[in-house]
């Protein structure tokens, strides 16, 4: 057995008190089982990650609606070539207090919740749009590369 020291960075209020206990007594075993680290933070309790979630949730929703997402055209070379035979179309999300956000942290909650399909389906049109202007430009063999979730697919 062993002695070690307790750090949380949460704030204390009456609500988060048995979340609190509950992830101070789990962090307590992981001490004692730890002889290398006697020393180890009080991780977030799963009802942060929750309201995380939700929060999340409700920001998708408005970045809809506000149109704060954005395409990324990544070009397509063809290795026998070496010219541009198109372009493959990646959602950004450009939150307006955190700035640019990667799909891997908000595409698996749009999945879950559906939000996909209006955020795909924005992404879609909006890059054959752009796919229609280079033609018109001059660029007629550029093929369009987008990712499309099973969840549209099933529509």
């Amino acid at each position: 057995m062993g002695v070690g020291e307790v750090i949380s960075l949460q704030e204390h209020k009456q609500e988060h008190t048995m979340n609190t206990a509950r992830s101070v007594k789990e962090t307590a075993l992981r001490v004692c089982a730890s002889a290398k680290d006697p020393l180890l933070h009080l991780q977030p309790t799963k009802g942060r990650k929750r309201k995380g979630r939700l929060q999340m949730e409700t920001e998708l929703s408005r970045a809809i609606e506000r149109q704060e997402f954005r395409i990324h055209y990544q070009p397509i070379v063809s290795l026998q070539t070496g010219q541009i035979d198109g372009f493959e179309a990646l959602v950004r999300w450009d939150h307006p207090v955190q700035g640019l956000i990667l799909p891997r942290e908000f595409i698996p909650v749009a999945e879950e919740t559906g939000l996909i399909v209006p955020i795909g389906e924005w992404v879609l049109r909006t890059a054959c749009a752009q796919a229609s202007a280079w033609a018109g430009e001059g660029y007629p063999h550029l093929r369009a590369s987008i990712n499309l979730s099973s969840c549209q697919l099933k529509q």
